[in-house]
């Protein structure tokens, strides 16, 4: 593991699709992406929020949002950080048409 400062980045945005959301692009081969840290903040109508790994699939988190204006915050701890498969995207999934605000801090490795 090399002893360099790894630069962070900040993905911001509003999710509105039923579905899939993508939240940051695929990176590119040999590349993945870890997540720091995410806020979440329901700008419409309840929902089901799903965190997903853009490469099978898997849910990183799962939150039920009931009223407009509730909101979410995530730090993931330093060796928990969730770390998506190599080349994928992640992936926010809305069980129905709603509007979502987020903010995603992550670094790539």
């Amino acid at each position: 593991m090399s002893d360099e400062p790894k630069r962070h980045y900040t993905a911001s945005g509003t999710a509105t699709r039923r579905g899939h959301n993508i939240l940051i692009a695929a990176p590119g081969v040999g590349v993945k992406i870890t997540l720091i840290g995410a806020t979440f903040q329901l700008e419409d109508r309840s929902v089901l929020l799903r965190l997903i790994n853009g490469k099978g699939g898997a849910t990183i988190s799962k939150v039920v949002m009931s009223g407009k204006g509730d909101r979410i915050a995530m730090r993931f701890p330093i060796h928990a950080q969730p770390r998506l498969s190599d080349n994928a995207a992640l992936i926010l999934n809305l069980s129905r048409v709603t509007s979502c605000g987020y903010t995603i801090w992550y670094y790539l490795s």
